[in-house]
């Protein structure tokens, strides 16, 4: 290659990486300096650092749900969910093969009595469905004003990637659609309706819990999320999922990058 071609090619290798940092909000990820002891509860690239509650521990540059009543907690008022005028929240967790119940893994909103209101959120596990959701009213309770996509439900101990995303329809601007991947293939997408990411609540910011009091804390690991603040097109999610995540736990996924049973870390985005 001539050396005026690498160094075009290097300019836009650094263009998109500055591209994407610049969407990036919040990152969490769970690697721990075995010589600095526990640093693992960070935000990489926000200041929103999260706290850990109940039994969660750091295994394999992950954090792990053992029982119900573990989960952790975002200062939501930092975060400010209902700012944003695009999201995409992005996910990869891997779920325990036991039978979980509903739940949501990531959500972020409100409760009034034992419901959730005005919240966004991705579910990997539900009577066989994991979903991506929003509603933004005080009708109590929240699900019935509700607007998302449902996906398969994956109880198989591998690690995937969730993503959900909420921006303009391309075809309409002024209609907010809500699009919902897994592994980086769009499951579907549907109109938001009256619900907009402006009404949703600041109170709480989860992941492993949901906003339901009825509903089972999540059992499994969560390795990686991100907030950006803008809504990811089907191209770029699909390049999130072939970068993977910062750290590759074991044993990894045998279709992520067939890194067999090797802990990989590789930064991305922090």
């Amino acid at each position: 290659m001539k050396k005026w071609n690498l160094y075009l090619v290097l300019l836009v290798l650094a263009l998109m990486s500055a591209s994407a940092q610049a969407a990036i909000t919040h990152l969490y990820n769970f690697l721990i300096d075995p010589e600095e002891g526990l640093t693992g509860l960070e935000d990489h690239v926000g200041t929103a650092d999260f706290t850990v509650h109940g039994g969660v521990i750091f295994v394999d540059c992950c954090i792990e749900f053992q029982s119900n009543g573990d989960y952790v907690s975002m200062p939501a008022d930092e975060i400010a969910i209902n700012t944003y005028d695009e999201l995409t929240l992005e996910l990869w967790s891997i779920q325990s093969s036991m039978d979980q119940g509903y739940s949501m893994t990531a959500a972020f909103g409100d409760t009034y009595g034992d419901d959730g209101i005005q919240y966004v959120a991705i579910s990997t596990s539900g009577a066989g469905v994991s979903r991506a959701m929003i509603t933004d009213g005080s009708i109590n309770p929240g699900w019935m004003s509700e607007r998302g996509v449902d996906g398969p439900e994956y109880n198989d101990d591998l690690l995937h990637q969730y993503v959900l995303t909420i921006g303009p329809d391309e075809s309409s601007p002024d209609t907010q659609i809500i699009s919902y991947f897994i592994d980086g293939a769009i499951v579907g997408s549907n109109s938001t309706n009256d619900n907009t990411l402006a009404g949703l609540s600041n109170s709480f910011a989860y992941l492993g819990k949901s906003l339901y009091a009825g509903d089972a804390t999540f059992i499994g690991r969560i390795c990686e999320f991100s907030i950006y603040d803008t809504a990811l097109s089907s191209d770029e999610v699909l390049a999130t999922f072939a970068e993977g995540p910062n750290c590759v736990p074991e044993p990894a996924t045998m279709f992520l990058l067939g890194l067999g049973s090797v802990v990989v870390l590789r930064r991305k985005k922090s």
